[in-house]
């Protein structure tokens, strides 16, 4: 890699475009600072220019000791010792000498120099953990204590993903696409941290991902917007595959759950381009009637207890309540307000609400809409996993005919809009489901997650 790469890279180019380059480049360790060009090459001039800019500061603050104010207002976290430490407060004191060179930084501009210290030295040991894999390098997850006493462990980056199905239009009308977070992070922290920072960033659902053994595996874990930790999430998992496909060029994955579920521990994933097909177990049903809680969903809602069909309790614990008109469903209204404070008071013994009727738009054989007040999404856009129940249900109603089956659906959301579409595909003998999602990318953002 040429310099000019190497400062370009995304190793170092925010922190070089935030602080200047002779902090920055102080971090990186001296045989890499001391690298030549042949002549006549134009990285040379930036070379130089980092020299002689480290050479000048060098000379005018040598006599200049900032370790001792240093040591005394930092706090680092316990993954923190030995060569770190010191490499961290250097880089700090090198922050105060440039900046502060006759003043004292505030609180706020001292905890910036050592987020930065920190991120700088925590990317380094990620390079080198690459090159030398024992566990010289492997404590990466370096941290500093925050003002409010907080352990701010590591700089996450985010992706921001859309899923909207098959297609982001239909008939004319957009698909609403639900969005999703996807953090990459190199080892899960404790679950209190993921669900504080699950709930910051206020995305409906939030997927950690870490690497599980092999290239091709990772261990993935679910949040939703208040904090919850989800069982599992189909646009989530699409948006997560998407991710990984996109940066590692692996079309085949499969991701390993915290914890088995409905003999679920792992998803195996399909991504070409933006589509991402994913295959699951069906659920199996268990018909109910209408008792005392369904009849209490109906009380909060414009439903009269005549327009409902059938209800059924899937395996993956979501309630299906089959209305008898689309139009109906398309303009459904809940009290999600009421069905919340039920839900968190420990009155709600589902996962979440599938409101399903017969679709009465061509090319689509039935349309839903997904509520789970107790997870904190009130409505859910797209929900690919509450297939695993609606999709049996139909099937047992001979929607679709007999053997294997191909079914299209969408979702409807908030009235007229569309949520997604997907096509799926039931193979009825192997009982599984695959659903394929279209995946769009949004923002890329970067965040420190901190413990609490």
């Amino acid at each position: 890699m040429s310099i000019a790469e190497f400062i370009q890279s995304n190793i170092f180019l925010p922190r070089l475009k935030q602080k200047g380059c002779w902090c920055m480049f102080r971090c990186v360790p001296p045989a890499t600072r001391t690298i030549r060009l042949k002549p006549g090459r134009s990285e040379s001039i930036t070379l130089c220019m980092l020299d002689d800019f480290e050479g000048s500061f060098t000379h005018a603050f040598k006599h200049t000791n900032r370790y001792e104010e240093v040591n005394k207002r930092i706090r680092l976290g316990s993954s923190i010792e030995g060569r770190d430490e010191k490499g961290i407060k250097k880089t700090v004191c090198a922050f105060l000498k440039i900046l502060h060179p006759s003043g004292v930084p505030t609180d706020e501009e001292f905890e910036a120099y050592v987020a930065n210290a920190v991120e700088c030295r925590r990317r380094i040991k990620e390079q080198m953990k690459k090159r030398k894999t024992d566990d010289e390098f492997a404590m990466i997850n370096l941290s500093y204590v925050n003002n409010k006493g907080e352990d701010m462990i590591q700089q996450v980056k985010i992706f921001e993903e859309f899923a909207f199905g098959a297609r982001e239009n239909v008939n004319g009308k957009t698909v609403a696409g639900n969005p999703a977070a996807v953090c990459m992070i190199d080892e899960f922290p404790d679950t209190k941290i993921m669900s504080a920072f699950a709930e910051s960033l206020k995305f409906p659902m939030t997927a950690f991902l870490e690497r599980f053994g092999k290239e091709d595996e990772y261990g993935i874990r679910y949040f939703s917007a208040d904090g919850s930790e989800f069982t599992l999430c189909g646009h989530a998992t699409a948006a997560a595959a998407k991710v990984v496909a996109r940066l590692t060029g692996r079309s085949s994955l499969r991701f390993h759950l915290d914890s088995e579920f409905n003999g679920i521990s792992s998803i195996q994933v399909y991504s070409v381009s933006d589509d991402v097909k994913i295959s699951l177990p069906a659920m199996k049903l268990i018909a109910i009637d209408h008792n005392d809680f369904v009849n209490e969903v109906v009380s909060l809602s414009n439903v009269k207890p005549g327009n409902i069909l059938a209800s059924s309790k899937s395996a993956i614990l979501d309630l299906i309540i089959e209305l008898d008109s689309a139009h109906l469903l398309r303009n459904l209204e809940l009290n999600l307000q009421r069905l919340s404070e039920l839900a968190h008071g420990n009155k709600w013994p589902h996962r979440g609400m599938i409101f399903t009727a017969k679709s009465d738009i061509q090319g689509f054989d039935f349309q839903s809409r997904a509520f789970f007040p107790g997870w904190g999404i009130n409505e859910d856009v797209y929900c690919g996993t509450a297939n695993l129940g609606v999709v049996p249900f139909w099937y047992a109603k001979n929607l679709g005919g007999a053997g294997n089956v191909r079914f299209n659906m969408f979702y409807a959301y908030k009235g007229n809009e569309i949520g997604g579409v997907s096509p799926i595909y039931y193979d009825v003998p192997a009982e599984t489901i695959e659903f394929s999602s279209f995946v769009r990318s949004g923002r890329t953002l970067t965040r420190t997650m901190s413990s609490f």
